[in-house]
């Protein structure tokens, strides 16, 4: 960013250099009001160009709108050729804006939850060693888990208001909000599409287990996941130019910035046994919420030719991510011919990680933008441009499944209360795992100025 920093400023001040070079060579050939009109040498011994006298009016009778010069006050010394440029960059004291996103932001990983064997893979080794559906056999084929999602697109909106607070356009405000639509990822499978359908798991003693969702002669269910994710936020900020000639500006960006990032995954496991056609439900939900609060600093250049503009912005906000994870499970035994028991936990939300988890991490969000412009009126602009945004250390509801289970405080239809004693490590854990989070793309925009 510095370096884009010095290549706009020394294009700014050359351009103002040229500009003011030029205004005085136009102040030497053009004669004040009410002198005679200046005759230029005659290039042919019969033809003669005369020059006519600037007016109030400026050349051509046009009215000529002040340029910023480069210093602290307007200066009407420099005509720009464009009929629409005034005073410091685009014409408009005001402007209002609306983008259409076309994003991806960066998907979702789990561990291993759900694989599945070969109708007819045994259940174990003569030996005992499992077999259906452990994972890394060439035998099992992993369904859900173990690799990140895919980012998938996702259309947004964004707006844009803002105003210069002085005739010469040097000190403005500007506000931002954008949101992108609700993602909402989803899995499905079950006992008759997969017979042999696996929940696999690690025991605190570090041991390979299993639950049977689905395995013939023994057990019939199915397995159903969705998450939804929002991403959204806003910004406030002031611009104080730092230089700027009739075809490029530099400005400064000083600022707040508010993010959010909430997802709320569920996974609900459904098992009857096939002997006495008794069901497990079992329900575990991991929540997240992710809250950003800072300074937001950054420096936008702009540079326009007649009708076409390019506008880069790169800023960084500083401040602080409030992470919150909330887990909770429940699991409803259903037996025929008795009223179903609902107790609390489930599968991989259990006592010791039920409940809500936060803290506070210091955060630096950077994001990068660049658009091209064309003006379609003196009023009205055309934009299509690309955002990169990248926010790190965020709680994301799939990195707090912890896969490792204590199976001595599952739930229980018998047992008092309907919890167990834990025994042993206090696995699944409950804790904030973090991990990054981006999103980019493109947008297409339109922005109104008077």
């Amino acid at each position: 960013m510095k370096g884009r920093w010095w290549v706009s400023l020394a294009t700014c001040t050359l351009a103002l250099v040229v500009a003011s070079a030029q205004a005085q060579t136009d102040a030497d050939a053009i004669p004040n009001q009410g002198s005679t009109p200046a005759v230029l040498e005659p290039i042919a011994p019969k033809a003669k160009s005369v020059m006519p006298a600037a007016d109030d009016k400026g050349v051509k009778g046009s009215t000529a709108a002040p340029l910023y010069n480069g210093s602290t006050h307007c200066s009407d010394s420099v005509i720009c050729a464009d009929d629409c440029c005034e005073p410091c960059g685009l014409p408009g004291r005001f402007w209002a804006r609306a983008d259409y996103l076309n994003w991806r932001t960066r998907g979702q990983q789990y561990p291993v939850l759900i694989t599945t064997s070969p109708e007819g893979t045994p259940n174990r080794a003569p030996d005992g060693t499992p077999i259906a559906g452990v994972p890394g056999l060439s035998t099992t084929t992993v369904l859900l888990g173990g690799e990140r999602g895919d980012s998938n697109a996702r259309n947004g909106l964004m707006f844009t208001a803002g105003a210069w607070l002085n005739d010469c356009r040097t000190l403005g405000i500007e506000a931002r909000y954008f949101q992108l639509q609700t993602q909402a990822d989803s899995f499905e499978a079950n006992s008759n599409t997969f017979p042999i359908l696996i929940s696999p798991f690690t025991d605190e003693l570090g041991q390979p287990q299993r639950f049977a969702i689905g395995f013939p002669e023994f057990a019939s269910g199915s397995v159903n996941l969705t998450n939804s994710s929002r991403f959204y936020g806003g910004d406030i900020h002031a611009l104080i130019n730092l230089c700027c000639s009739c075809n490029c500006r530099v400005d400064a960006l000083v600022g707040y910035r508010h993010l959010r990032l909430n997802e709320d995954l569920r996974i609900r496991d459904i098992e009857t046994f096939i002997p006495d056609q008794s069901t497990i439900d079992a329900t575990d939900d991991f929540n997240t919420r992710n809250r950003f609060n800072g300074a937001d600093l950054g420096i936008v250049a702009q540079y326009f030719s007649c009708k076409w503009t390019v506008d880069v912005g790169a800023r960084v906000a500083l401040g602080v991510t409030e992470r919150e994870v909330s887990i909770n499970g429940s699991s409803t035994f259903i037996q025929p011919g008795i009223d179903p028991i609902t107790r609390v936990g489930g599968i991989r939300a259990q006592a010791s990680n039920i409940g809500t988890q936060s803290d506070d991490q210091f955060t630096a969000i950077p994001e990068f933008s660049v658009n091209f412009g064309y003006r379609l009126t003196c009023n009205l602009r055309a934009l299509v441009g690309y955002t990169f945004i990248y926010w790190p250390d965020v709680a994301r509801s799939g990195d707090q499944i912890d896969n490792t289970l204590n199976l001595s405080q599952f739930p229980s239809s018998t047992s008092p209360g309907g919890l167990s004693s834990l025994v042993g490590a206090a696995r699944p854990a409950a804790q904030i795992n973090e991990s990054n989070y981006w999103a980019h793309g493109f947008n297409l925009g339109l922005e109104f100025r008077y």
